[in-house]
């Protein structure tokens, strides 16, 4: 039975158009495609990475020809989403911060035509996996049927507690540290957070200590508070309606950040499925 129900999942994993982003996104479905046999791996790339990767595909949500996967039987197979810069984003005409509104709403709507594709062609999403940035995935594939949801985390754990904790709590001690270490003074910009060893500004994902609002990357926190929010268990029982799990694979092991897992295992289900790097395949 377990066998059958393998054969019928189909896990899509959804980038943000960076190739940091895309890089251990393809190597995390070349895993799953191997450690899942029979399973379907589909990664869904904005159209101006689509393109690059294959340069004769022209159609947005067109699903190309499966990549082997080298040292496994299994293939994964692409397609293309929309997020409504489909000849590419350019920092010199166009802000961030506009790209990632934009980014929302067409992908949004791009992103569930992709999955009415894959459906009505037999191959219907039973998990969306999504990188950094891409919040909004896991609403557009809950309400497309999609049973499961998950971050992949393609950032050290440490840095997914700082923002965890940054934004349960101890904003204040982040922006303090972050002040201090404005004025010139390094040794007073210590940071603690639940679970971490102490650590200076600098050791912090550069995003948290931005201490004004007309910061050009101010825009970035919202995208993480949403993504904490998704993230977090219902523990509290507070809601008769508690809200379906989001999980977090992290690109890292439990010997390499026993601390910043730990820390995190209180409060989010997250699983440690690396490290997942290029040169290893």
């Amino acid at each position: 039975m377990a066998a059958k129900q393998q054969q019928h999942h189909h896990f899509l994993i959804v980038t943000y158009p960076a190739q940091g982003h895309i890089t251990p996104a393809r190597h995390l479905a070349r895993r799953l495609a191997g450690a899942c046999p029979g399973a379907r791996v589909t990664i869904c790339a904005p159209l101006s990475a689509f393109r690059k990767m294959f340069p004769g595909a022209a159609a947005a949500v067109t699903v190309t020809g499966e990549e082997e996967c080298g040292d496994c039987d299994a293939s994964v197979a692409y397609v293309a989403y929309s997020d409504g810069y489909d000849g590419g984003f350019d920092v010199a005409v166009d802000s961030y911060a506009r790209y990632m509104e934009q980014a929302r709403t067409a992908g949004s709507r791009s992103l569930a035509g992709v999955l009415r594709l894959l459906r009505d062609d037999g191959r219907p999403v039973t998990c969306a996996v999504y990188t950094l940035l891409l919040p909004w995935v896991s609403a557009v594939a809950r309400s497309h049927g999609v049973a499961a949801t998950a971050v992949f985390w393609i950032q050290p754990a440490t840095a997914l507690a700082a923002y965890y904790h940054y934004f349960r709590g101890h904003r204040d001690a982040v922006v303090a540290a972050a002040a201090a270490s404005g004025d010139g003074d390094p040794t007073r910009a210590e940071v603690r957070l639940p679970g971490l060893q102490p650590l200076r500004v600098r050791d912090l994902p550069s995003f948290l200590a931005v201490t004004s609002d007309d910061d050009p990357f101010a825009f970035v926190l919202p995208e993480f508070r949403e993504l904490v929010d998704a993230i977090e268990r219902d523990d509290d029982g507070s809601s008769s309606k508690p809200k379906p799990p989001t999980y977090v694979l992290a690109n890292t092991c439990d010997s390499m950040e026993p601390d910043a897992l730990a820390s995190l295992r209180t409060h989010v289900d997250v699983f440690a499925v690396g490290p997942v790097l290029s040169f290893l395949h």
